[in-house]
């Protein structure tokens, strides 16, 4: 599927001078959670709770780096209920099919009104420090795109599933099938004409061409027997060339099995002719389910399959699983030169 990428501002934030580094591995200011070992393919995401030693209405700042210094493109949740677990905030990270594999680092910066000090004791913030971003946390994370993402689905807004029924009869499909004759004649192609057929040990293949003007080839000769009595000969189809020529799996052989070519003999073959297949309905009908699903767009992970479950009214017992189906995006098309959609 085509997509659009997005972009982030490259920042600095790495050599941002501040007044504390916090070395927790999950950070004891900003209180990261969430966050998997590896950045894999597609949307990861984590959290970010926050305490009360932070300034509060402060905005953070967040820098996400590949292995190559580039900045990964990241998004904040807007606030909506589906975005907030608890009292934090979810992040989600970005990784695309160029993003280049290696060890990035995650950079977070905000202002501290109060720290913790050595011995645990609250300490408030020097006085050159107020106003400004005071804190950073910095973590090196592997990013690998070929990973496969498996974070918990959270979707931009609520999925919602429509089933109506379908009741259509049952149609019953015939496939006739056809006895063709007319004439052709046989053309060498590999091994070529003259070759001893049991000293080669190539793949074989010959051609044969309709000379009659009447008959046709339609796909659906292929992987059937032509015969050609006459000459005692018979082969299997592997390739519809035209309407008038296909290839088959045999050469023809004269005396002392040499590949020969021959004119124009009459042939028959029998085989199920599919383009002239008729489609009845039957008097039974059967009752189908057609489900719609909507809002699928994910925040973070993906949704690559949905399980389909079914009970009938009279039957006592659990759901019984009926199928599973691939979900497959659709292509995009963008006009960037209009502000509609």
């Amino acid at each position: 599927m085509a997509i659009i990428k997005s972009y982030s501002t490259f920042l600095n934030l790495s050599n941002f001078q501040v007044f504390e580094i916090d070395d927790s591995p999950n950070s004891e200011y900003f209180r990261i959670s969430d966050l998997s070992e590896t950045l894999t393919g597609g949307k990861n995401g984590f959290l970010i709770e926050g305490s009360e030693h932070l300034k509060e209405s402060t905005e953070i700042k967040i820098e996400i780096l590949d292995v190559e210094g580039n900045p990964v493109y990241f998004e904040p949740g807007d606030g909506r209920p589906e975005y907030y677990e608890g009292n934090a905030k979810l992040i989600a990270v970005h990784v695309y099919d160029d993003t280049p594999i290696g060890i990035g680092k995650i950079t977070i910066l905000g202002e501290l009104k109060s720290i913790v000090g050595e011995d645990g004791e609250i300490k408030s913030i020097p006085s050159e420090w107020v106003g400004a971003y005071n804190v950073k946390w910095e973590k090196s994370i592997p990013i690998n795109k070929n990973v496969s993402n498996e974070d918990i689905v959270r979707f931009y807004k609520r999925p919602v599933v429509s089933i109506s029924e379908l009741v259509k009869p049952i149609f019953t499909k015939n496939i006739p099938s056809v006895v063709q004759s007319g004439s052709l004649q046989g053309i060498s192609q590999s091994p070529p004409a003259g070759t001893d057929l049991s000293k080669w040990r190539a793949g074989t293949v010959y051609k044969l061409k309709i000379d009659d003007g009447i008959s046709n080839w339609t796909s659906s000769v292929d992987d059937n027997i032509i015969e050609i009595s006459s000459l005692n000969y018979s082969a299997n189809v592997i390739e519809v060339l035209s309407n008038t020529e296909v290839l088959v799996d045999t050469p023809y052989t004269s005396s002392g099995n040499l590949v020969n070519d021959f004119g124009t003999s009459n042939y028959q073959t029998t085989f199920e002719y599919v383009e002239g297949q008729t489609v009845t309905d039957s008097a039974l009908t059967g009752s189908f389910a057609k489900i719609n699903f909507n809002n699928l767009k994910t925040f973070v992970g993906d949704v690559a399959r949905v399980k389909v479950f079914r009970k009938s009214r009279n039957t006592i017992g659990d759901y019984q699983f009926v199928q599973e189906s691939k979900l497959e995006s659709s292509e995009l098309l963008k006009d960037i030169t209009t502000t509609a959609d």
